[in-house]
């Protein structure tokens, strides 16, 4: 899994990879796979992102901190040079080995948060 973030469009400026070195089951419930999550804000890189290039790996991106807000999926081996509407919008992320739905993810990470009584 890996892929690269770009500050400005046609996959320019400051950029920001993303090779995690292992995958983690979120939950027992989460879909059978390899997922690595990040908040952006964490890093300086909320709302900066123009452009994508997913090497290997589905990548899902979130409008909002901790997997909230709207989503959208890029897939592998393909370049987006410039993410229109999802230009300088994305805040977090999840990266797989595998196709999944960014919205079960994201509804089964927040039930987590909230058996645990904390944001993550």
């Amino acid at each position: 899994m890996e892929a690269t973030l770009f500050e400005h469009v046609n996959l320019g400026g400051k950029t920001y990879h993303i090779r995690p070195a292992t995958g983690y089951k979120m939950s027992p419930n989460a879909p059978e796979g390899f997922y690595w999550r990040y908040d952006l804000s964490d890093k300086g890189w909320n709302d900066i992102v123009s452009s994508v290039s997913v090497q290997s790996g589905w990548l899902a991106v979130y409008e909002h901190a901790n997997m909230e807000g709207s989503c959208f999926v890029f897939e592998p081996g393909k370049r987006y040079d410039d993410l229109r509407s999802w230009g300088d919008r994305i805040s977090s992320f999840v990266i797989s080995d595998r196709r999944f739905d960014p919205q079960q993810l994201a509804d089964i990470a927040q039930r987590l948060r909230g058996e645990v009584g904390v944001r993550s």
